[in-house]
């Protein structure tokens, strides 16, 4: 697929990140028109699969499969060996489990997860994460703005999962199945707690509970990076700018003499919902509470009504709970 990635791990820099782009675009639209002509299914060798819409679910089981995908919040999974991958949009969800995989993606946010073996990832976009088996070669991209408040490329680096080489900002060795995120011109652990991606920068035990602090990667362009931390216990974490914080939203998460059924008879009846109520039936943190507030611009709300909330309220921690409560269906 990419003629150029022997050379771009030998010569790495910001001038081969928009080479990058150019080509991988260039690739997208050639395996889009390809497909046109020729529908082949996705489960043969040699597949051809284009897709420029929103939203994509994409699957290829067959060798040798071309996989180009331009829109957002695409879902992409290949299986079989050799495959190229490619995709430009943001907030990309890839996953290859076959061998000599060449994955590129340039969209921000993207989540790359290859678990075959003698593979290439390229992830060049902006909070973009990669995981991989050893062996494996990666490239991530660091960003920062500029002067005219654009986000740009700042510095770009490559490396092989397992080899003693190439280590992270700790020195040590790169491990396998572990998401890495250049930051700093290092490669540092992203670890999500919540649905909420952080850097983690140290962690230690306070009795049962474990504390790590972190950075959420959120916060990357931020003048001045706020560290905060994270309370952790069995399957349970809560997020705070102070331990005292997080330890006490944790141990509102583990109450469990909440009559959750009233506070719903409560918010069905008014078709609203406030944070306390959230949190309560749900067990969020006021972290990622806020942190959602934040994201959709109404943090000046107390409370906010069920058919607005519906509207951007989907994939967020308890989102799933909280609508099948509401909705008057069993919670799994």
């Amino acid at each position: 697929m990419f003629e150029f990635f022997e050379g771009l791990i030998e010569k790495l820099g910001v001038k081969l990140i928009s080479d990058f782009n150019t080509k991988l675009f260039n690739f997208i639209e050639n395996v889009k028109k390809n497909s046109e002509k020729d529908n082949n299914d996705s489960d043969k060798n040699s597949a051809q699969i284009g897709s420029s819409g929103y939203g994509a679910q994409i699957g290829s089981s067959g060798n040798r499969a071309q996989i180009g995908s331009s829109g957002n919040w695409a879902q992409i999974g290949s299986s079989g060996n050799r495959a190229q991958i490619g995709s430009s949009g943001n907030r990309a969800q890839i996953g290859s489990s076959g061998n000599r995989a060449q994955i590129g993606s340039s969209g921000y946010g993207a989540q790359i997860d290859i678990s075959g073996e003698n593979s290439i990832g390229f992830a060049c976009g902006y909070k973009t994460i990669i995981k991989a088996k050893n062996g494996t070669w990666i490239s991530l991209a660091e960003y920062g703005v500029n002067e005219q408040k654009n986000i740009i490329p700042v510095f770009a680096k490559c490396a092989q999962i397992g080899n003693k080489e190439y280590k992270d900002y700790k020195g040590k060795m790169l491990k396998e199945d572990t998401y890495y995120i250049l930051w700093n011109k290092e490669f540092y652990i992203v670890e999500n707690y919540d649905e909420i991606w952080t850097i983690k920068l140290s962690e230690h035990k306070k009795e049962n509970i474990k504390i790590i602090k972190a950075i959420d990667i959120d916060d990357l362009l931020e003048d001045k990076i706020k560290e905060i931390y994270i309370a952790t216990e069995g399957d349970l974490s809560a997020h705070g700018y102070t331990v005292r914080e997080a330890i006490e939203d944790l141990t509102l998460k583990k109450l469990d003499n909440i009559n959750k059924d009233e506070i719903i008879a409560e918010i069905k009846k008014k078709g609203k919902v406030t944070r306390s109520q959230y949190r309560a039936i749900t067990g969020a943190c006021s972290f990622g509470t806020n942190k959602f507030c934040e994201d959709h611009n109404i943090q000046d709300l107390e409370e906010i009504e069920l058919d607005k909330l519906r509207r951007i309220l989907i994939n967020d921690y308890g989102a799933k709970e909280f609508w099948k409560m509401i909705d008057g269906k069993e919670v799994e």
